[in-house]
């Protein structure tokens, strides 16, 4: 992993990020958090440090195998974001993903089906899926993703970001840097028990369900909303 850019994520809002998955471990089942909380999740089925592909800095990454991977993150943790926060990250996906019509998860944040907040590729063909989901009430962005002419040695790595603030009554979801789709409005109100709240990379569960068939990289998550510019800076490689 190049030092750059990891140190640009714990540069910007530092005091305001509370957590950091590079995804960049050789070996293990550990993912640590270079986050200022210290929330270290464990890994099942994940492949680190792919030696097919590597990420979009050039470092190591996590290759989930579209089955039995995902990452479980540390579940108080969505209790602390599911009002204001901003989450970051990196992925890129095997040739047969974006075309398919198999749902695939990125990120989960839940405490039960009515709360939750979630980035999928859906059942449609080259469509995700970013939702923030509270008493019932979904608002969500659907990019569109087209990647003709992939093979396995030449991935295409996209960055997708959400913001939110329910008492700014918005959110946004951002790809590759710019705003995808309109500003989501009229909120519904988070009433999920932390007790029950799930917190997962690559999978909709724990045992592993929907799981991502791709790479994942860079999870970031801050308790503020990141503002345009610096969405634009985390969706450039570099310092």
């Amino acid at each position: 992993m190049t030092t750059s850019y990891t140190e640009k994520v714990r540069r910007i809002r530092s005091t305001s990020l509370i957590a950091y998955w590079p995804l960049d471990e050789n070996s293990g089942t550990v993912a640590w958090d270079w986050g200022k909380s210290a929330y270290n999740a464990t890994s099942s089925g994940v492949v680190p440090a792919d030696k097919v592909v590597y990420g979009k800095d050039g470092g190591p990454c996590y290759k989930f195998d579209g089955s039995a991977s995902y990452v479980d993150i540390y579940a108080a943790l969505a209790g602390a974001i599911d009002t204001v926060g901003t989450g970051s990250i990196w992925f890129a996906c095997e040739d047969n993903v974006l075309n398919g019509t198999t749902l695939r998860r990125i990120f989960t944040m839940s405490a039960d089906a009515n709360n939750a907040v979630l980035i999928e590729k859906t059942a449609v063909a080259n469509t995700f899926r970013v939702a923030y989901i509270a008493g019932g009430t979904t608002k969500s962005v659907s990019p569109v993703i087209y990647e003709p002419g992939l093979s396995d040695m030449g991935k295409n790595w996209h960055h997708l970001a959400i913001t939110l603030s329910t008492t700014a009554d918005e959110a946004k979801v951002y790809l590759d840097g710019a705003q995808s789709g309109s500003t989501l409005t009229s909120l519904g109100t988070w009433s999920g028990a932390v007790a029950s709240d799930k917190f997962v990379l690559g999978s909709a569960s724990t045992p592993a369900a929907n799981v991502w068939l791709g790479w994942l990289q860079h999870m970031a998550l801050w308790i503020v909303v990141l503002s345009d510019d610096e969405i634009a800076d985390l969706a450039k490689i570099g310092p």
